[in-house]
């Protein structure tokens, strides 16, 4: 990559960095070096918290999908997910 061009990314990572909350950065950043990230980052929880929601709305509206389907696509999908998963939740 050409000096300007990193001179400009490192120009541009800085001033987004400056733009966000610095104490929120060195938390998030010490969180992350102490091994493990907040729960609330988790891909499973938010795709079981979908997942419970397009339940609960097919459950008034009816059915795509038949709820023993819906459940065995959620476990593959949370497998899926736990074989991909490199960090731990803290």
């Amino acid at each position: 990559m050409k000096k300007i061009d990193e001179d400009i990314m490192h120009k541009v990572i800085d001033d987004i960095i400056d733009s966000y909350d610095k104490e929120k950065m060195k938390e998030l950043v010490q969180d992350l070096r102490e091994g493990g990230k907040p729960f609330y980052l988790s891909k499973t929880l938010w795709i079981n918290i979908i997942a419970l929601g397009a339940i609960v709305a097919q459950s008034y509206y009816g059915y795509v999908v038949s709820p023993e389907i819906q459940g065995i696509l959620l476990v593959l999908v949370n497998i899926a997910l736990r074989k991909i998963t490199k960090e731990e939740l803290k």
